[in-house]
């Protein structure tokens, strides 16, 4: 699925996601952002689909100032946990 974020400004940038998940072993992510893929995440287990919390996608993604577009990428066969949106904080 690909998202478009407006970046206020030129830097590196601090990924996270809001997610949740009922179970242990509900699957893994990544997001791929032009010259860069992130690894692998796991997402954590809430306990509940409806108890979201934000967890670390990557410590740094360089990102230029203005409109980019990043892909997030289900690892197959892993999709039982939800993600309500991505948040970027320039470090």
């Amino acid at each position: 699925m690909k998202y478009t974020v407006a970046i206020p400004s030129s830097g590196t940038y601090r990924v996270k996601a809001r997610t949740s998940s009922k179970y242990a072993d509900a699957g893994s992510f990544r997001l791929e952002f032009p010259g860069l893929t992130t690894a692998y995440v796991r997402a954590q287990n809430t306990t509940q689909h409806e108890a979201f919390l934000l967890q670390d996608v990557s410590g740094g993604v360089p990102l230029n100032a203005g409109q980019v577009t990043f892909t997030f990428r289900v690892a197959a066969g892993q999709s039982n946990f939800n993600v309500d949106y991505f948040q970027f904080e320039k470090i």
